[in-house]
């Protein structure tokens, strides 16, 4: 059976080993269907007990349950050895009597009839920092707890380290154009690989027939997707920069071209012809690189385009090189707007499929960001990706790729009669 888990948040943390006492009180709030207690107020023997309130509390879950003082204690041990005997006892799950535990801290409470949690604290010989342990305490006997100290300002991507270059994202800023089910998919995975800085655009607003196939619940419902998204992202991570926009890109063009000039990258998920091709024509006339992310042929394919001006066809030439070479045109139906289809065609493009599409864009745009700052083991095999969704569709090149699987092709250089890329 699992054990009992106690949180202790670092400004309770450093409080008690501030107050240079032995001994004091711990109250808590209790969790029951996790066996998690969190650490919320703190006293020293023969002194009152004070409740603690902090930002990191309020967020946290247990934020809901009722606070409850003096319910254990904590104890300054002796020696650091009452921390490496319950590292022992942790790892075998065994226990140890209440007289050795006694021996080892200070300013001692008698246990009552019931059992009670218990905080040890002691220096660590090599860092000079605080260690802490957990205990189960009983007239019966001692038996260790787990117990997690939260460092309340710490960053979200702390625990990656060096492991990934947040040094190269973390100061990029990503707009998406259609925070829809795709654009709402490829904004946390985005945020996942550590962007920090974005701006959503889209006029739209959640609803029933949404829930399916989006991030957003149906606490949302009503509300502007970008302000929902915004909120839930910053959940998160509480240091993001959100810029939410109801703009409508095709019809706020002027002023999205202005917002282009302070954008690193773009990721374009949004539904019809006429937004896509609005935002290919602004990011060829900002040079701003970007990803169209989307599903064709009745959500049987997923498709990703890296548009890069003056380095590869933008969305509107390489739709013509299809049209030109014979294969599928696929643009046109963008405009039926997948799950508003006929009787024999309810849904043509389920959440999951669609979220991988999403997810596969957001890998796409991280890509082109650390390729661009010479992170070269990050660079994508080519600029266009077909996913395949569905198998058996007898579609053509490019387009006919194997269930589940993922294929890039090149697109080629922009073509020197097209209208967008001469802007580039």
């Amino acid at each position: 059976m699992p054990r009992q888990q106690l949180i202790l948040p670092s400004s309770i943390a450093d409080a008690i080993v501030n107050t240079g006492a032995n001994s004091g009180d711990i109250g808590v709030r209790w969790w029951p269907g996790d066996e998690l207690y969190v650490i919320s107020g703190y006293g020293v023997t023969g002194h009152v007990m004070r409740q603690v309130h902090s930002e990191w509390q309020e967020r946290h879950c247990t934020s809901a349950a009722s606070y409850q003082g003096g319910i254990g204690f904590w104890y300054r041990a002796t020696t650091p050895e009452l921390h490496l005997m319950w590292r022992y006892f942790a790892a075998r799950d065994v226990g140890t009597t209440t007289e050795f535990f006694r021996e080892h801290v200070k300013g001692w409470n008698f246990p009552g009839e019931v059992s009670y949690p218990v905080l040890t604290f002691t220096t660590d010989e090599v860092s000079g920092q605080p260690t802490w342990s957990a205990w189960d305490v009983a007239k019966e006997g001692v038996m260790p707890l787990d117990v997690e100290v939260v460092r309340e300002d710490a960053d979200l991507y702390t625990g990656l380290g060096d492991a990934w270059p947040l040094d190269r994202l973390d100061q990029a800023r990503v707009l998406i154009v259609g925070v829809g089910s795709i654009g709402s998919a490829a904004a946390e995975a985005l945020q996942e690989y550590g962007i920090r800085h974005f701006s959503l655009l889209d006029p739209d607003r959640l609803w029933v027939r949404n829930l399916a196939r989006h991030r957003l619940t149906e606490r949302d419902i009503g509300r502007f997707k970008v302000n929902a998204m915004a909120e839930l992202m910053r959940g998160r991570d509480r240091d993001a920069l959100i810029e939410p926009l109801t703009l409508d890109v095709v019809d706020h063009a002027d002023l999205v071209r202005g917002i282009l000039l302070e954008i690193d990258m773009v990721v374009v998920c949004s539904d019809g012809v006429e937004s896509r091709q609005v935002a290919n024509h602004l990011v060829c006339w900002s040079g701003t690189p970007a990803v169209f992310a989307c599903v064709l042929v009745d959500g049987g394919v997923g498709e990703i385009l890296r548009v890069r001006p003056g380095a590869s066809k933008c969305l509107l030439c390489f739709r013509q090189h299809l049209i030109d070479s014979e294969s599928l045109d696929p643009e046109p139906g963008l405009d039926l707007r997948y799950g508003t289809g006929t009787r024999h065609l309810p849904m043509t493009a389920v959440g999951g499929d669609l979220d991988l599409v999403g997810k596969v864009a957001a890998k796409a745009a991280v890509a082109t960001l650390l390729e661009k700052a010479g992170h070269w083991e990050h660079r994508l095999p080519g600029d266009h990706a077909v996913i395949g969704l569905r198998s058996s569709l007898g579609l053509t090149d490019p387009f006919n790729a194997p269930n589940s699987g993922i294929e890039w092709h090149d697109t080629g250089t922009p073509a020197s009669d097209c209208v967008s890329c001469a802007r580039s």
